[in-house]
């Protein structure tokens, strides 16, 4: 079978939340609660087509989440600096719920695996402004071993 098609993605600075361990539902949940908070008190991303990023790091023992805005201006109070390192991703659009999220990062994974390509433990979503129509769209990246 061949290779699941590639984009290459460059370095994204990001405005961050501490990460938070991964498997911890309740605090990417509270993750998620903050960022709503903090978007209706009036922080945006700098980005028209960005609403917010998240990803994830699963080199290690424990993988990591978090969430952010690409990085602009000054520092937000309870953010730090960080950056989400480039290289090549496998991408799937997801349209809709944010529910079909996980499910975008199976298949990708899962395409990846039957075409010989390794992942390098870094996942990545950019979530998108709601368009005029109400739509949701999240882009998945997975990201891919060189």
């Amino acid at each position: 079978m061949a290779g699941l098609p590639l984009t290459t993605l460059p370095e994204l600075p990001l405005f961050a939340f501490p990460p938070v361990e991964a498997n911890d539902e309740a605090a990417v949940r509270a993750l998620w609660v903050e960022m709503t908070l903090r978007m209706e008190a009036g922080l945006e991303s700098p980005w028209p087509d960005v609403t917010c990023v998240g990803f994830h790091e699963r080199g290690g023992a424990t993988p990591h989440y978090s969430l952010g805005i690409p990085a602009a201006g000054a520092l937000p109070d309870g953010m730090v600096e960080t950056s989400v390192p480039g290289g090549r991703f496998a991408q799937y659009s997801v349209g809709g719920s944010y529910a079909g999220v996980p499910a975008a990062f199976q298949m990708l994974s899962r395409l990846c695996a039957q075409g010989g390509q390794v992942e390098s433990g870094l996942r990545l979503e950019i979530y998108r402004p709601v368009d005029g129509e109400g739509k949701r769209v999240t882009d998945v990246y997975l990201g891919v071993a060189e």
